[in-house]
């Protein structure tokens, strides 16, 4: 069921304001004893509330948007402790955003930024002292702990460019600082960032498609993506920490459309990890050598 509200007026020719509000209910029972993965999290979600602004403005070949948006989503208990039998009470994620998008046509440039606050609150962890030799060795810990609060700051830029007729250059760079905020079982979490969430991820591309010749219909592409370091566990009773330095990796890739009607046929190869790094021996990844 959805249910809303929107205003909006227009101001002359070349400017627009708008607001809404919207309140999304979406009922979805858990499946006991099913993993939950991020698109069951994405996909249970019981109450989602929120409020939506947005301005545009057009002058001379140039486009602007101001968007700002605000939410919050009640997700059902999915997650049952395996000690205990107790079932985990809900968890809540609210966030703030607020960006910018941009069009010049004259320069064939599109941009964007952001900027975002979320948090997760009354979330549920795996207890570390699970298995401890000595504070479970009479198999009484609970299997799961409350952790409290964990908090998302931080802010994306991306563009894409058509510098001449067939050429197109897009870029993207993200930045997280995902930190836990409170947490009343593991008080030694708080301040740090949350493990397997590198803070800065950066990628660039570049492709070219001929549109003439003996080559029309061809594509050929190539990107960069970059993963900061990050931190795969903390330090505790059972094990050290463990860092992973950041990475690039490159890719390249060539497609081609073949029209003879009523048919078209389209073919590609791509290769993966161009430069065949050696993440086995970087990140401890398995099966990621160069991959065709």
């Amino acid at each position: 069921m959805r249910h809303g509200v929107e205003n909006a007026a227009i101001l002359g020719l070349q400017q627009a304001h708008g607001s809404g509000t919207h309140d999304d209910h979406v009922r979805a029972l858990p499946h006991p004893g099913q993993p939950l993965t991020a698109q069951d999290a994405r996909e249970r979600l019981d109450e989602r509330a929120g409020f939506v602004a947005h301005a545009i403005g057009q002058a001379v070949n140039v486009e602007r948007h101001v968007l700002g948006r605000h939410a919050d989503v009640l997700r059902q208990p999915a997650r049952v402790d395996a000690r205990t039998g107790r079932i985990q009470g809900n968890d809540t994620t609210r966030g703030y955003e607020a960006g910018f998008k941009a069009r010049i046509a004259e320069w064939k440039v599109d941009g964007s930024a952001a900027v975002f606050t979320l948090y997760n609150q009354d979330i549920s962890r795996r207890n570390p002292l699970l298995n401890d030799p000595i504070f479970d060795a009479n198999q009484t810990q609970p299997q799961l702990v409350a952790a409290g609060e964990e908090r998302f700051t931080g802010g994306r830029v991306e563009g894409r460019w058509v510098p001449a007729p067939g050429w197109s250059l897009g870029g993207r760079v993200a930045y997280v600082r995902a930190i836990t905020t409170a947490s009343p079982d593991i008080p030694e979490e708080v301040g740090r960032q949350l493990t397997r969430m590198p803070r800065l991820n950066a990628g660039a591309s570049v492709a070219y498609r001929f549109a003439a010749g003996r080559l029309a219909g061809t594509s050929v592409s190539a990107s960069y993506v970059y993963l900061g370091g990050h931190t795969a566990f903390y330090e505790d009773r059972n094990r050290f920490r463990l860092d992973y330095p950041g990475y690039g990796q490159m890719a390249l890739s060539v497609s081609r459309s073949l029209t003879k009607k009523p048919y078209t046929h389209q073919f590609g190869l791509a290769v993966r990890n161009l430069l065949d790094l050696d993440l086995l021996a970087a990140q401890a990844r398995t099966g990621a050598q160069r991959e065709w």
